[in-house]
């Protein structure tokens, strides 16, 4: 009988050193040395041993706490240069050390590390360019490396450059904390009469509000803040202590950061106490409710259109209140009832605060009531209203400046004008409820709502 040959050569099953060589699978090993099964149908050599002549400090256990990892960037100094860490972990004294192999094939320990606070079993995870350190007794809490690309409050005023830009890999705890977690202050402030000032800026959040009448905010409410960091993750909560009441409101909200004097490129540490943070939600309830419901988010690198500005407690606390006059001076140049005429408007403005805002003068008393006049600018200068006359006999005017949110900025004292019967009939489709004269009632602050016309 011919021999046959029995073809051997997946390798693929291992070392199996418990059966006998007799009766082992056809894939596994009795004895191998130096070599790697791990491709199917091949044999490798593992390689020759190295002895390398840099050593790292501390205890290392054997088959535990080593790690290896690619970056595109040194973590020495974020210089964009792509490299290669062993990850070593000393897990007696509780730190991290880096042992780096540079594009040039140079080899080094990094003399900074990671502290895992005291003595750790270390695991790791490494995703998206971001390295967290984990302590498999649950003892410690887990951290998290990475670099941080930040550019924060991007002024408008200056081509968008940052105020503070942090541009660095950081160490920090892995666990997304709240402000009150970072030993961050939070406060609402009334910024009906003047804006935040010195005395109040010693908190690290300020939610400056300003109310005005016509809109659909009533009862007492509660605030809250959230950080919201890299990757869109959001932190806990943290209430502030203060309450709003509000009747019939409109709610207009500001917030200010309390920073700490930075250049752009200085890489200091957030002032919000985590590298990571770019961005505050803020949340409302009612008071009495369980739940928050989400209000605004700001981002504190690009902020909103405007983007962001720099403010000083001591000096600007009027910037943005009108300062000046608003007026009508003149009757209309027509006095003659339903006629098509104008109005003049006197209006001064002193004022920091607004340069390139727009807004509206609203015109109360005409035929048709109220009349919107678009502003666009806010600066000193008379303006000449069209309206259209109301019904002979004596009536009463007045006008508002309002912001580009319809909120009011300064009202006129009324002007009584005695408007002669010119004999024609009332325009076709605005005859109004009674013509003899109107009252204010509250608007919502849609031009589309006019007030109603009745006697006074």
């Amino acid at each position: 009988m011919p021999k046959k040959s029995l073809n051997i050569n997946p390798f693929h099953g291992g070392l199996n050193e418990h059966s006998d060589a007799r009766d082992i699978a056809h894939q596994e090993l009795s004895a191998v040395e130096n070599v790697a099964v791990a491709d199917i149908g091949k044999v490798n050599l593992i390689g020759r041993g190295y002895q390398d002549s840099v050593k790292g400090t501390g205890h290392l256990k054997p088959g535990v706490g080593a790690f290896r990892f690619a970056s595109d960037r040194q973590v020495t100094d974020a210089s964009e240069s792509p490299s290669q860490y062993l990850v070593v972990a000393d897990g007696l004294n509780g730190y991290v050390y880096f042992y780096e192999k540079d594009s040039d094939g140079a080899l080094s320990w990094w003399s900074s590390n990671i502290s895992m606070g005291g003595a750790f079993s270390p695991t790791y995870y490494y995703a998206d360019g971001i390295l967290r350190v984990h302590d498999g007794d649950f003892t410690r809490s887990s951290k998290w490396f990475g670099y941080v690309d930040s550019g924060l409050y991007q002024e408008a005023a200056n081509s968008n450059t940052p105020i503070h830009t942090i541009t660095k890999f950081v160490t920090t705890d892995q666990k997304l904390k709240s402000f009150g977690d970072l030993s961050k202050t939070v406060a609402i402030r009334d910024a009906t009469t003047a804006n935040p000032s010195d005395a109040n800026l010693g908190t690290h959040l300020n939610l400056a509000y300003w109310l005005s009448e016509g809109g659909s905010w009533s009862g007492i409410y509660e605030f809250g803040f959230a950080p919201v960091y890299k990757g869109g993750q959001e932190g806990p909560m943290t209430e502030a202590s203060d309450q709003v009441v509000m009747f019939e409101h409109k709610l207009s909200i500001q917030l200010y950061v309390t920073t700490a004097s930075h250049s752009p490129d200085d890489d200091d540490d957030h002032d919000l106490g985590d590298d990571r943070i770019v961005g505050v939600n803020v949340y409302f309830r009612e008071n009495g409710n369980q739940d928050y419901f989400f209000l605004k988010s700001f981002d504190l690198e690009q902020g909103g259109k405007d983007r962001w500005l720099k403010y000083n407690g001591g000096t600007h606390t009027a910037y943005g209140f009108h300062a000046g006059t608003l007026a009508l001076n003149a009757d209309p140049a027509s006095t003659s009832s339903y006629a098509s005429t104008t109005m003049t408007v006197t209006f001064s403005n002193t004022a920091s605060g607004f340069t390139g805002r727009t807004g509206f003068l609203r015109l109360i008393g005409g035929q048709v009531t109220p009349v919107y006049f678009r502003l666009t600018s806010l600066a000193t200068a008379n303006h000449s209203v069209p309206i259209i006359n109301p019904g002979p006999g004596s009536r009463v005017f007045m006008v508002q400046l309002l912001d580009e949110d319809f909120n009011i900025l300064k009202e006129s004292a009324k002007r009584t004008v005695t408007i002669s019967d010119s004999g024609s009939a009332v325009p076709p489709d605005l005859d109004p409820n009674d013509p003899t004269g109107f009252s204010m009632v509250e608007d919502s602050g849609d031009p589309a709502d006019q007030y109603e016309g009745s006697g006074i």
